[in-house]
């Protein structure tokens, strides 16, 4: 065999199609993935946001300024804080997650019952 004589590479198969296929295949389970956990996600949301909890604190004899502080964790829905003085509503505060709803008021003004 002298110069000039070339040799073809033996015909195999060819390995770019299948390593297309598999990042393909790759990027379609990612995305359902990434759907599923999404969808989890918001059904635990929702499920969480359908329960309300009343939490009523113990009737005080008291005058002057009265505060009031309800944390939220991260379960989702909203916190409400409100203040009641001889039965009328005198200070309200609402938040979402991961918030803190802080109410006050004068209570020392309000006529006894």
């Amino acid at each position: 065999m002298g110069p000039g004589y070339y040799q073809q590479p033996p015909r195999g198969r060819r390995v770019w199609p299948w390593l297309f296929g598999g990042l393909v295949l790759i990027v379609f389970l990612a995305i359902g993935g990434f759907a599923v956990f999404v969808h989890r996600l918001g059904n635990n949301i929702e499920e969480s946001s359908k329960y309300a909890v009343v939490v009523t604190s113990k009737d005080v004899s008291t005058g002057g300024n009265v505060s009031l502080t309800a944390t939220n964790d991260q379960s989702g829905g909203t916190i409400t804080c409100r203040i009641f003085a001889n039965g009328k509503q005198i200070s309200e505060q609402a938040t979402g997650p991961l918030a803190s709803a802080r109410c006050s008021g004068d209570v020392g003004l309000l006529p006894a019952r």
